[in-house]
């Protein structure tokens, strides 16, 4: 049996990138890095809930929950009573030379994403695995896909930092009692 699927990949460019960039910058490329645990990205990568109370992190996240409800409204369970989506995770990766992510999904949450705080054109590509499609990185470009789809990141090559931002995006059918596995995922 052939399961076909819809995969709605959106690329845009976040209206309020210098802002964002100006505030996360130094404050992501001083941080003091952690063993976080299991993780596909072999970068330094912060916290899962990187700078959650940041007033320019709550905005873009906002920003990023409109895109999804704008570019993904066919999914029933978003039309469901009681049902509310939310950003799940949140953090940051910056990639030195040789760095990169393995082949994974995002999987069971619903939508993920990828932004580019500070990169080059020439920078290593997000990679949908499965297709061979490449999305080039820019400053202020961000990449909402399903998570389902899965991605890579090819091994970066240059002296010059790759920077970005990343989150999953998920579902909860019970505002007030949110599964409490949800928080593990990554």
């Amino acid at each position: 049996m052939k399961v076909i699927h819809c995969e709605n990949v959106v690329v845009c460019d976040y209206p309020f990138h210098q802002k964002l960039q100006e505030d996360l910058l130094p404050l992501i490329k001083y941080h003091h890095f952690v063993d976080i645990g299991h993780t596909n990205v072999r970068a330094q990568h912060t916290e899962w809930d990187w700078q959650k109370n940041h007033t320019q992190v709550i905005k873009f996240k906002g920003w990023i929950l409109n895109e999804v409800k704008t570019h993904f409204p066919n999914f029933s369970m978003l039309n469901e009573k009681n049902s509310e989506i939310r950003i799940n995770n949140f953090w940051g990766n910056i990639y030195n030379k040789g760095d990169y992510a393995k082949s994974h999904t995002h999987l069971p949450c619903y939508v993920s994403f990828a932004y580019f705080l500070k990169t080059k054109w020439y920078h290593s590509s997000l990679v949908f695995s499965d297709k061979g499609e490449k999305v080039r990185p820019q400053d202020g470009r961000i990449v909402i896909f399903p998570s389902f789809l899965r991605h890579h990141v090819e091994k970066h090559r240059f002296a010059d930092q790759r920077i970005t931002l990343a989150g999953n995006v998920v579902i909860l059918k019970d505002w007030d009692n949110p599964d409490p596995h949800l928080a593990d995922i990554h």
